[in-house]
């Protein structure tokens, strides 16, 4: 999925119809008739969300004056700040940091809003100069990351080596392979495949694992799975 589909979007917010730097006379006008500032958006955002996309610093600050999560994720797990640095907002990025945003927080893909902001981008510098007054250490991050599909994938051996049931759901309907599909490690879709994993079950959403290794991102043209 790129990254420009899956920012959050204006339509089907009623009243809400835009929060762009343009319409803020009009936004001004819905918060003062009293519309609920914590009225959702699309795929689970925040009016926050929609800030973040499209650089309104003055609504931003009242919607957080207001209450509004600054670290609301949404069905992605992408907060307001993994959308400034996706967008390159630099003022929505400082002002969230400003006002306490969690800049650390993981996306479903395990990606923190470091990893949307362009390399030699302000809103990068911003990020990388506030975890460094804060002692945050960038490579052990990238190392967990790194970390995470071997760890996994040991985990699904033991399981399997212990007779576990390789298509066994969660309370959500979700199996190991909806896991490591919308995760994209292929070794771990492989050895999940290899021991009678589904490609077909359905969560309680009614999503496959290649509903979700396309939603995101993970399914590339051509014959194989990723």
């Amino acid at each position: 999925m790129l990254e420009e589909d899956r920012l959050p979007k204006s339509q089907g917010m009623g009243k809400w119809s835009s929060i762009a730097p343009s319409e803020t006379l009009g936004a001004l006008r819905l918060l003062k008739e009293g519309a609920d500032p914590h009225a959702p958006v699309s795929s689970g955002g925040s009016l926050l969300h929609l800030c973040a996309r499209y650089d309104n610093v003055f609504i931003a600050e009242i919607l957080i004056d207001r209450g509004v999560n600054v670290n609301h994720q949404d069905e992605d797990f992408w907060t307001p700040m993994h959308v400034a640095c996706a967008c390159d907002n630099p003022d929505v990025v400082l002002l969230l940091v400003l006002a306490g945003a969690n800049v650390l927080l993981q996306d479903v893909n395990g990606n923190i809003p470091l990893d949307y902001a362009s390399e030699g981008t302000e809103s990068s510098s911003i990020l990388l100069t506030y975890l460094d007054e804060n002692g945050v250490d960038l490579t052990s991050l990238r190392q967990m990351k790194l970390q995470r599909p071997m760890s996994m994938l040991t985990d699904v051996k033991h399981f399997l080596s212990c007779g576990g049931n390789v298509n066994e759901k969660n309370d959500d309907g979700v199996t190991l392979l909806h896991m490591a599909c919308a995760s994209g490690y292929k070794e771990v879709v492989s050895l999940l495949l290899e021991h009678g994993g589904d490609l077909n079950i359905v969560d309680n959403q009614y999503w496959t694992p290649l509903h979700l290794a396309a939603k995101y991102g993970q399914v590339k043209s051509g014959p194989e799975l990723f």
